[in-house]
């Protein structure tokens, strides 16, 4: 097999130069693939379990805008609570919310008032404003989560925590909502990273919150031989956000961390190296085999290759010596497409040509023969198709007739492009649409066209050259600069894969596009009209209404100044202001006879000052007038059912339009309507504290002894809850409540109240029925909660001993804990039938030994507080005899 020589060099060099590479190749792909696989295994379980921690941080801030967003519901829920039933209504409605979420078990609210609500019953006691998750909502003034135990019948739970804001930015309470801790870890434990691998959740602390697998350590009680390497891994993972350690303990691990961003907790993750490394072997063992293959497969390839180079050579060897001595009909039977093929078959093409020569030139005869015939019948066939092409053109001249009295009737501009991208034609619809003539138009390029578009050319060039346009909407501007908007359409002529023409149709929709932008622009106006509307129906402040419609006003129109004035007396009295240029107003107030914005308080009608013309300065306006931020004083008055009650000012640099004049004409008239019905309300309101006060008086006349004593516990608890920071309304219903708190006792006997001695058991009932007499006499009047608390629970100790003893609460009211504390104070620090009076600083003493049982502790801390900076007043209160 081996006895030629050159076969035997073939075998033995291709064995050499395949052989070489194979063992190269095999140690560098086991040294790289080796690193490759392990580094890539933990590139790619640190990102899966960042990853992982992301959703779950994601889980958090979802959760956090689902909270914010319903905590914008405040002022509704508000609402429900100065209900009669409010605090059943609001109850009712956060049950319904936790129906919508399996993870959520409660949802509370804790107002400022100690006021709680929840969508379940609640376990607690105490007072809710001072619990954790309440005191960092306040403390941070923004969402938060809190960790807390479990009172529910739960491991625990977590808290997240938001703030309510007034319209002055102070705190009115929280929203509570919280979350089982059971659905956060089962996502976590759901979360893969490799078998026999453990997962921990740490707090910030480093607390262990939750172990998924075979628990392998306790990081929380670790024995002395693993201390110094857990004690390395949890300083890794206190102070970076995520990355992978390595750790030995009862054999090599991998720790891969990563942290949830909104909760600060670390998720880790130990695998066992092996698991790593345990590919490994497979890969050395393939390396070994495939190498052992290949070594094979190169030497029983080598000895192909030689065969198929020594086979060819013999054949041509051969074929040479038979052409050589002059057969020229013999033939080479090699069937390759190499070089060796290739010789074969010129050696046979040169034997073939020498054969065919002179057979070719008889056969050439004879076909001259032929096409002579042929080129006489052709000319027959010539005359007949000349005479159909004269009819047909004919035709196709009537057919371009119509063609082109359809195309100039229509009213969109048609155009034709040909391969070049050229205008070749275009009808006479050119001048209407794009304001430009048909020879400057036919004849140009699509770039010299795309000059005229105004933006998007390059993008828009692309989209005509590649694809067919679709009622695409494209701004032009002609050399003049006049401006249009059109509509095209386009289709490309494609014979034979290659582009032919482009049709295009183009459609001036420039009046349509201004109709939807006014709509689209009056649309904005209604909706901030309506906006500012809604804010000035919603406060019962004149300067609060005022200052929402110069908002609104500076906001809408972009106008450099707004200022409303109302009139008193003769004078015209800032109420708001606003925009850009407002610290340039005078704060003053301005007579009606010293500027021309006052005519149009003594005339009612709109007037527009021209600054510089019509307008000429005064004291008042001359610094905004010097600033030239200004240029037309737009002035408007405020008047209702033709009484005119004050003026507004719009300051503009441009002139403003009929319909802007129409928003401020009935802005103003809406700023009149609400301003005269706050003076009615306050009309109405001075009223109802005369009644009031007049109910008091018909109880204080029955006893001599407490004449006086309702108004100066009316009094005390209006100072203390001002002193606490309580809210305006609170303060106002508080202030009600002291002078009422008494009014059951119309319902008991004059004897009984002005008795001088010791009461009977009989008597003393009598008088302990006198708080439900009082609930049940006003009941019908639909005084709010803090109004009836006051009233029925006035008598009831902090200890919830006391009377009413048939009404079961969990809570002392904290309005019914102030008039409790108001009312014993004024009883000890005025003389009564059966006992003298004693000074204040005896009463205040008496009121804080009997605190934390008879009454509530914080109004008594509060009421001390009262006394020592504030004695000035508390003796005021004293002294007074009446109302």
């Amino acid at each position: 097999m081996f006895s030629n020589t050159y076969r035997k060099k073939l075998i033995i060099i291709f064995t050499i130069i395949a052989i070489i590479p194979i063992l190269l190749f095999a140690a560098s792909t086991y040294t790289k693939i080796n690193t490759y696989i392990v580094e890539e295994n933990i590139k790619a379980k640190n990102f899966h379990l960042e990853s992982e921690a992301e959703k779950l941080d994601i889980w958090f801030t979802v959760n956090a805008e689902k909270i914010s967003d319903l905590s914008a519901n405040y002022p509704l829920i508000k609402e429900l609570m100065i209900q009669t039933d409010g605090k059943k209504r609001v109850n009712e409605y956060l049950s319904s919310l936790l129906k919508s979420s399996k993870e959520i078990i409660n949802i509370r609210i804790v107002t400022e008032n100690s006021e709680e609500y929840s969508s379940k019953p609640i376990l607690s006691s105490g007072d809710p404003r001072l619990k954790h998750d309440y005191i960092n909502a306040l403390l941070k003034k923004e969402l938060v989560w809190t960790l807390q135990g479990g009172e529910y019948d739960t491991p625990g739970y977590i808290t997240a925590s938001i703030p309510f804001f007034d319209k002055e930015e102070k705190i009115e309470g929280a929203l509570l909502v919280d979350f089982s801790f059971e659905g956060i870890f089962k996502r976590i434990t759901e979360i893969e990273t490799e078998g026999n691998s453990i997962k921990y959740v740490l707090n910030r602390q480093g607390k262990v919150l939750n172990v998924s697998g075979d628990e392998l350590i306790d990081i929380d009680k670790a024995g002395k031989h693993y201390e110094k390497n857990i004690s390395s891994l949890a300083w890794e993972i206190a102070y970076t956000d995520s990355g992978t350690k390595n750790i030995t303990l009862d054999q090599d691990y991998l720790a891969i961390f990563s942290t949830v961003p909104s909760t600060s907790w670390k998720i880790v993750s130990l695998i066992p190296k092996s698991n790593i490394y345990s590919g490994m072997n497979v890969l050395i063992k393939d390396v070994i085999y495939v190498s052992a293959i290949s070594f094979v497969f190169i030497i029983l390839l080598s000895m192909m290759i030689s065969k198929v180079f020594t086979e060819p050579l013999e054949k041509l060897k051969e074929g040479a010596i038979e052409i050589q001595n002059g057969n020229y009909d013999y033939k080479f039977n090699i069937k390759k497409d190499d070089e060796f093929g290739q010789v074969a078959l010129s050696f046979n093409d040169m034997a073939s040509k020498l054969k065919k020569s002179y057979e070719d030139l008889n056969s050439n005869n004879e076909m001259l023969l032929e096409i002579n015939e042929q080129l006489q019948d052709m000319n027959v066939e010539l005359e007949a198709s000349y005479n159909q092409l004269m009819a047909t053109t004919e035709q196709l001249n009537e057919s371009e007739q119509k063609f082109r009295t359809l195309i100039g009737n229509m009213y969109d501009l048609v155009w034709i492009m040909d391969s070049d991208y050229n205008v070749v034609f275009a009808n006479e619809q050119i001048e209407s649409v794009l304001k430009t003539n048909k020879e400057n138009f036919v004849g140009s390029n699509l770039e010299t066209i795309l000059s005229y578009v105004t933006e998007n050319k390059e993008e828009l060039y692309n989209e005509i050259i590649s694809s067919d346009l679709r009622n695409k909407e494209i701004s032009f501007a002609n050399r003049q600069g006049h401006r249009s908007i059109v509509e095209a359409n386009t289709k490309r002529v494609i014979e034979n894969d290659r582009l032919v023409a482009i049709h295009g149709v183009i459609r001036d929709i420039t009046s349509r596009k201004e109709m939807e932008e006014n709509l689209k622009r009056k649309n904005e106006e209604l909706v901030v009209i309506n906006r500012v509307s809604r804010g000035l129906t919603t406060t019962m402040n004149i300067e609060t209404l005022a200052q929402r419609a110069a908002d609104g006003i500076t906001r809408l129109m972009d106008v450099p100044v707004c200022t409303i004035r109302l009139l008193d007396e003769d004078r015209l009295k800032l109420k708001a202001y606003s925009g850009d240029a407002s610290d340039l107003i005078t704060l003053e107030d301005i007579p009606i006879d010293e500027d021309d914005i006052g005519k149009v308080a003594k005339t009612g009608r709109l007037h527009i000052f021209e600054v510089g013309r019509e307008y000429k300065k005064s004291r008042y306006t001359e610094r905004i007038i010097d600033s030239n931020k200004i240029n037309y004083l737009n002035t408007l008055p405020i008047k209702a059912r033709g009484k005119i009650s004050g003026v507004m000012v719009v300051g503009s640099q441009r002139s403003l339009e009929k319909g802007e004049f129409h928003i401020l004409a009935s802005i103003s008239n809406q700023i009149a309507l609400i301003a005269e019905n706050i003076a009615l309300y306050e009309g109405l309101k001075q009223n109802y504290i005369k009644t009031i006060k007049t109910l008091a008086a018909a109880i204080e006349a029955k006893d001599e002894y407490t004449e006086g004593h309702s108004y100066r516990v009316s009094k005390y608890s209006l100072e203390i809850s001002k002193y606490m920071g309580m809210p305006k309304k609170f303060c106002e219903e508080i202030e009600v409540a002291g002078i009422l708190h008494d009014i059951g006792k119309l319902g008991i006997k004059d004897g009984v109240l002005t008795k001088p001695g010791r009461l009977t058991e009989k008597e003393y009932e009598m008088i302990r029925r006198h708080p439900l007499i009082g609930s049940k006499i006003l009941e019908v009047v639909g005084f709010s909660d803090v109004i009836m608390n006051g009233i029925k629970f006035h008598h009831k100790r902090y200890d919830l001993k006391g009377y009413p003893e048939e009404i079961y609460i969990d809570e002392l009211p904290l309005e019914a804990a102030i008039i409790g504390v108001a009312d014993a104070f004024d009883a000890m620090t005025t003389n009564r039938a059966y006992k003298n009076a004693i000074t204040p600083k005896e009463a205040i003493e008496e009121l804080i030994q009997n605190k934390n049982t008879q009454f509530h502790p914080y109004i008594v801390d509060i009421m001390s507080d009262l006394y020592k900076s504030n004695k000035s007043i508390i003796d005021t209160i004293i002294e007074s005899d009446a109302m």
